[in-house]
């Protein structure tokens, strides 16, 4: 890379040049210096492991911190480094939405299921709900003390679930943002929290490696499972909640039965901690992002 010198920025200037756009270009790992990027097209472009140096840009960059799909795969929502929440449809990757009101950088992102509401969890230490239709702030939860990890919305959108850097995992009235419980227990923060579909089960992962099982509607410990080495950041409970899956900075993905409190299997294969797990609808199909790349 530092034998580049500005070899690919000007070949950055000359293909935009001759292209008119930089669509779908990979940038990847490049050294590029001075190169005038103002107004050009750059859509599926990569810029992975690039460098950035004396370069014009249309605007500030921001990232991505935080992504979430919607049930039926048709938005995608996004916290970024702005402290904004962005939702896009994926059919045409419109932008319909920027929501602006957090001081903070995102850490979490959820959506109800009927796509009408979206949940942030901001290190700005609040939790908001925002009403997608009007683009605007529907309720402001605050109660943590210090930065909001993870949030999640149960599926009739009424109840909200968040976990915190100080321990705690806090359920939430949609309605009137009305705190209905603190859940306490975990080591350190806790780095995700997942609701059943019904809203019955909450799942939170915590610094420890631990997690933990409550009823909401009583705020009863019901379960705690033990046999992660490090930090769980991930943690999906199924549609029915009868399986809870956790990802965690050991490498590993792990399956347990969540109403028995008792595992089932253990997942390898990444070579680095795992930030996030999901579960399909019908809890046959497992997805985990890890630090590794895949």
């Amino acid at each position: 890379r530092e034998q580049q010198g500005y070899a690919a920025g000007n070949i950055v200037n000359l293909l935009w040049l001759l292209r008119g756009d930089l669509r779908g270009v990979d940038l990847s790992r490049l050294e590029i210096r001075q190169a005038f990027l103002q107004g050009a097209e750059a859509q599926d472009a990569s810029l992975a492991g690039a460098h950035l140096s004396e370069v014009v840009l249309a605007e500030a960059f921001r990232y991505p911190t935080s992504v979430t799909l919607s049930a039926d795969g048709a938005f995608l929502a996004a916290g970024t480094s702005a402290s904004e929440v962005c939702l896009w449809r994926v059919a045409d990757r419109t932008l319909l939405a920027t929501l602006q009101g957090h001081t903070g950088g995102i850490r979490s992102v959820a959506v109800s299921q009927d796509t009408r509401l979206i949940v942030s969890g901001s290190f700005d230490g609040t939790v908001r709900v925002w009403d997608v239709g009007h683009a605007c702030v529907r309720a402001i939860l605050s109660g943590h003390e210090g930065l909001v990890y993870a949030v999640a919305v149960s599926r009739d959108g009424r109840l909200v679930a968040s976990g915190g850097q100080d321990g705690t995992l806090r359920l939430w009235s949609v309605l009137d943002g009305e705190q209905l419980a603190v859940l306490r227990g975990q080591a350190g923060g806790v780095w995700g929290v997942s609701l059943g579909d019904d809203g019955r089960l909450v799942a939170g992962g915590s610094e420890d490696g631990t997690l933990r099982i409550w009823e909401t509607a009583t705020g009863r410990l019901l379960h705690e499972l033990s046999g992660h080495t490090r930090a769980a950041h991930g943690v999906a409970l199924s549609a029915d909640g009868a399986l809870l899956v956790s990802g965690s900075l050991d490498g590993t993905v792990r399956l347990w039965n969540a109403e028995q409190g008792v595992p089932i299997t253990v997942l390898t294969g990444h070579t680095g901690g795992v930030r996030g797990v999901s579960v399909s609808e019908d809890g046959r199909v497992i997805a985990s992002g890890s630090l590794d790349g895949t």
